[in-house]
């Protein structure tokens, strides 16, 4: 007799902690998707943008005025909207770093369909940005995404 009221309690134990399991589980990734706002404004002074590959190559150093000017604007239309990806850290095509004299001022990075942050100045956070958007930025920047 003893057996079959012990098999309740341990299947009442089980169903309580797979409940606070399942809890737990939803409650982390919740945490994953609270949506961040990033500051792009100072890069908006920049007189330099500096654009490396994924592996930190230095594709090229932009110093046109407008072309430095079009990027630190591109940029602010996506302050919002950054999430801590679930899946892991994303990696970008193109890293776009923005300086005044020598002088970092942050960066991000471009994709076809996302943007990244720079790390060292907000974080590792990403965001989904309109395909034809982000081309159009590495077309004015003389730059082709892979995914085009």
């Amino acid at each position: 007799m003893c057996r079959f009221q012990t098999q309740p309690t341990i299947r009442k134990a089980v169903v309580r902690l797979s409940l606070v399991s399942i809890t737990v589980l939803i409650a982390s990734c919740a945490s994953f998707g609270v949506r961040h706002e990033i500051e792009f404004s100072p890069l908006e002074r920049a007189d330099r943008l500096v654009v490396l590959t994924r592996s930190g190559a230095i594709v090229k150093t932009i110093t046109d005025p407008g072309q430095v000017s079009a990027a630190a604007q591109f940029i602010q239309a996506y302050r919002s909207g950054w999430q801590d990806p679930v899946g892991g850290v994303i990696v970008p095509e193109f890293l776009l770093h923005f300086y005044v004299g020598s002088r970092g001022l942050g960066g991000y990075g471009i994709s076809t369909g996302y943007l990244t942050s720079d790390p060292p100045t907000a974080g590792f956070w990403s965001r989904p940005a309109p395909p034809d958007d982000v081309n159009r930025l590495a077309s004015l920047l003389g730059l082709t995404l892979a995914g085009k």
